[in-house]
């Protein structure tokens, strides 16, 4: 139970994470429509940094909860193997 709801939260993290880069991204995109069509053209560069900059720290924080979800479920099945190997052992030496 755990290692599913570890997973369904990384999964909803990368949800709101996804979520808020379309949001950032179509804003700055709508601002650079603006812009070009009414030739401001310095604008035009600072709003595409700003969209390149949002665009590449959504994939970081992807990447790292990912990273994360990936360690967190590998950690679950570890914990889980020793805790029944222990188990198990515990069974055995009363017997």
């Amino acid at each position: 139970m755990d290692v599913y709801s570890t997973v369904i939260g990384f999964i909803l993290l990368a949800a709101l994470y996804t979520a808020c880069a379309a949001l950032v991204t179509t804003f700055i995109r709508r601002l650079l429509a603006r812009d070009i069509n009414r030739g401001n053209w310095h604008l035009v560069f600072w709003h595409g940094f700003y969209c390149v900059a949002a665009a590449r720290m959504y994939w970081a924080l992807l990447q790292w909860s990912l990273f994360v979800g990936v360690c967190a479920v590998a950690l679950s099945f570890v914990a889980a193997h020793y805790a029944l190997r222990w188990w198990n052992q515990k069974l055995v030496s009363r017997a």
